[in-house]
């Protein structure tokens, strides 16, 4: 063999070579398997659906335009000021509001329209929050009218429909204000019971209905699996430049964005906290031990997939956070079973007892656990309020949380210590 036709083999080869590590570099590994965290869509008509009866326009609801009366609303929802004849107003022109959403809570489903990419406008959410408010405005009219009862039925309407919103087989944004709209369920109940005489038998049967809506593991579940398919699709837009948060334009990096190992990577993340649902607070997987942390925080901005771990990664820290904002929500939501069965033995007793056990079994069966640390809520006589113990588990007496620190525009840095209080206001 010549001289001049090893080098052209010698060439050969390296060319074969060169081509086959940029293959390597430049593809993308198989679709992830994936089929357990694609939530099937319900196959049910628009009249089994709640979300039919949700789905308002802006017509449809009435808010003064008028900056002053609109305030005065707000002021008037916060218990500072009262104005029956705007009440009356509010309520007289929004009735179509409470016929629709007292259809949605009678349905047996409830099933949002299924979202294309994370872009994708959701205008129904900011209206149920509307509605919500307008049902507090409601109860509180209750109460001024004497009619106790109905504004804590009227209460509990808004705290079902929060947790029928929480599993709507929507994403996370869904979830998110469905528990918003517990809380305005709670906020109202709390305002009609600081105010309430009602007989305290009367009450304790709340204690019950409030547990029917307590932790929406299901809803939490759904929303994160829908979540996953909504950044999967948004993924295969984005490669086909039809995202419009991309600019339109085409991904033709494919070493450092590879969609199929971002997608294989996001959904190992949404396991891992799916297995977190439900467990409690010290008990939780943190990120830093969860499967797919080590991939994302290796090899730095220059290795394959440099981009797509990224993404990934902080997709998957937006959804963690959400996750444990679920513990602050699920004391809140628990803390009114404590605050009626306090409020039954002012009633019967004209003070409130020296310690939570008294409650136990005659105007509670048992104290709820704080989801914290697994263990009853904390209470004061003296301070006159409940507490939990927050996301550093340690008693510290009812100490105010201390104050988030926001260091720059849009970036905070949480409070590590103190107590997450709630007042008793009766």
């Amino acid at each position: 063999m010549t001289p001049t036709r090893v080098k052209a083999l010698i060439g050969i080869a390296f060319l074969l070579i060169l081509g086959a590590v940029f293959l390597w570099l430049w593809m993308d590994e198989p679709p992830p398997k994936d089929g357990d965290l694609r939530l099937k869509r319900l196959d049910i008509s628009d009249e089994e659906n709640a979300f039919h009866y949700t789905n308002l326009t802006s017509e449809d609801i009435y808010y003064p335009e008028d900056d002053e009366k609109r305030d005065l609303v707000y002021e008037m929802e916060a218990w500072k000021r009262w104005d029956k004849e705007l009440a009356i107003e509010m309520l007289a022109k929004n009735q179509k509001v409470f016929d629709c959403f007292e259809k949605a809570i009678s349905s047996k489903y409830f099933q949002v329209p299924e979202i294309e990419h994370m872009n994708s406008p959701m205008p129904y959410l900011p209206k149920w929050r509307t509605a919500a408010h307008l049902g507090k405005l409601r109860a509180l009219h209750l109460v001024k009218a004497g009619k106790e009862q109905e504004a804590l039925d009227e209460a509990m309407k808004i705290i079902k429909f929060g947790h029928m919103a929480e599993d709507s087989r929507g994403a996370m944004m869904t979830f998110l204000v469905g528990s918003a709209i517990k809380k305005i369920g709670h906020s109202t109940f709390r305002s009609v019971l600081n105010e309430t005489t009602l007989q305290p038998e009367i009450l304790k049967s709340y204690i019950e209905k409030l547990s029917e809506y307590e932790f929406n593991k299901r809803g939490l579940v759904n929303s994160l699996k829908t979540e996953y398919s909504v950044i999967s699709r948004s993924i295969d837009l984005m490669v086909l430049g039809e995202l419009e948060s991309s600019g339109r334009k085409k991904i033709r990096n494919r070493y450092s964005f590879k969609p199929n190992a971002t997608r294989r990577i996001f959904a190992e993340a949404v396991r891992d906290i799916i297995e977190n649902v439900g467990r409690d607070y010290d008990k939780r997987k943190d990120i830093t031990a969860m499967s797919f942390y080590a991939e994302c925080t290796k090899g730095g901005p220059l290795s394959r997939n440099a981009a797509g771990k990224i993404a990934a990664l902080m997709l998957a820290e937006s959804l963690i956070r959400v996750e444990q904002k679920w513990f602050n929500n699920e004391a809140t939501f628990l803390v009114t079973q404590v605050l009626i069965a306090l409020k039954c033995y002012k009633l019967e007793h004209g003070q409130l007892p020296d310690s939570l056990n008294e409650l136990v079994p005659k105007y509670i069966d048992q104290i709820p656990e704080d989801p914290y640390d697994g263990k009853p809520f904390k209470y004061s006589k003296k301070e006159k309020i409940v507490y939990s113990v927050w996301e550093n588990m340690v008693d510290e007496g009812g100490k105010p949380r201390d104050k988030d620190v926001e260091i720059h525009p849009g970036i905070v840095i949480p409070a590590e210590d103190g107590d997450l209080i709630f007042e008793i206001e009766f």
